[in-house]
């Protein structure tokens, strides 16, 4: 257990050190973040502190983990997440169109998806098949295998992979459309990560915190939280595409494992996700549904125009926070102790999140709603 908090301890102070440097040399590496129309910024502030939050991860990463432990699927992982690092970065150095930036997120979730092993690591234990793993409905599959043909539940599996890439590039482009306002991506990335290894470790002793996946997960909090401190505002950096593309991606991954595996189940991870997905999809249904572009810059997020009501950033990420702590984590532990009814569990966290944001005026301008 010493190793992993160890490990987490130097990420911290690395992700910090190397966000001190990023500060100091930003203009000269073109990391600058100009202000345009989705910032909640008014003068340039480094950005690309994402960067930190990677290298930091990576170096303390061998500490926290036993060698046993890297694979080939590990690595294949890893390599996912360092290359959508690498796309986000020269996004923030040069500006990158839609196209590589969706094909590399695309690349980076299949090659999730193939070192996971979805559909074999469903049937290596049941006949259920991939729709008890990802569904979470294992009575519904365990139906269907005995009342359906073999080949219309194949099917079935089959139908579910590219429902899981274009969950896992929604997921990613949401993280990266909440990464707005200073502090609020960093910290609800520490929360959900956070929120994972405790439903995972939950009565199971507190050293199981040394198992492989909780490692790596307190070794990212490390990195994250380092970086946070350059992050709270008023904000010395911004993490950019660098580290926005690389957190959402890893949450997603590390959903994924747990899921698979039967750590957790996917209900109790979407309940963790609640302040992230209700504000990113009620904005871009509010938006779609007044036929504006749900592609272009905007800052009409729930939690843009609180931050513009409040006159203040740290306000609205105390709010977001205390809202996880007190009414989205208990929820999700009561899903994951009572599966059988996480569906409408995740209703009860969803709903009123859903009715507040639409309430506040997500996804309106200023123009229509007010600041």
């Amino acid at each position: 257990m010493v190793a992993p908090i160890l490990a987490a301890l130097g990420a911290a102070t690395v992700s910090f050190l190397l966000g001190c440097l990023l500060i100091r040399h930003a203009r000269h590496l073109g990391l600058h973040d100009l202000p345009n129309a989705r910032s909640s910024h008014l003068i340039p502030k480094p950005r690309g502190g994402g960067a930190a939050i990677v290298a930091a991860f990576l170096l303390m990463l061998p500490l926290a983990l036993p060698v046993a432990y890297a694979g080939w699927n590990v690595a294949l992982v890893l390599a996912a997440a360092v290359m959508l690092a690498l796309v986000g970065l020269a996004d923030d150095l040069k500006g990158l169109g839609l196209a590589p930036r969706l094909g590399a997120q695309a690349l980076a979730v299949t090659t999730l998806l193939a070192a996971l092993g979805w559909a074999a690591a469903a049937g290596a234990e049941s006949d259920l098949g991939l729709l008890a793993t990802v569904s979470g409905l294992p009575s519904l599959a365990a139906w269907l295998s005995t009342h359906a043909p073999p080949s219309l539940v194949m099917a079935l599996d089959l139908a579910l992979i590219p429902l899981l890439l274009l969950g896992g590039l929604w997921w990613i482009n949401l993280f990266n459309f909440m990464d707005g306002i200073d502090g609020i991506a960093a910290s609800q990335a520490i929360f959900m990560i956070l929120g994972g290894v405790l439903l995972k470790t939950t009565g199971s002793g507190f050293w199981s915190l040394a198992a492989p996946p909780a490692a790596a997960s307190l070794v990212l909090v490390g990195a994250l939280l380092g970086f946070l401190l350059l992050n709270w505002a008023p904000s010395r950096l911004f993490m950019g595409d660098t580290g926005s593309l690389f957190l959402g991606f890893s949450i997603f991954a590390m959903a994924a494992h747990d899921v698979t595996y039967g750590d957790i189940t996917l209900w109790s991870w979407l309940v963790l996700g609640s302040a992230f997905i209700v504000d990113a999809t009620v904005t871009l249904l509010r938006r779609w549904l007044r036929r504006k572009s749900v592609t272009a810059a905007h800052r009409s997020h729930l939690y843009q125009r609180l931050s513009r009501r409040w006159n203040s950033h740290s306000a609205v990420v105390l709010v977001y926070c205390l809202l996880n702590v007190m009414w989205i984590l208990p929820l999700a532990f009561l899903s994951h102790r009572a599966p059988q009814w996480a569906p409408m569990i995740l209703v009860a966290a969803w709903a009123p999140a859903a009715i507040l944001a639409w309430r506040a005026g997500a996804g309106l301008t200023e123009a229509e709603a007010g600041p």
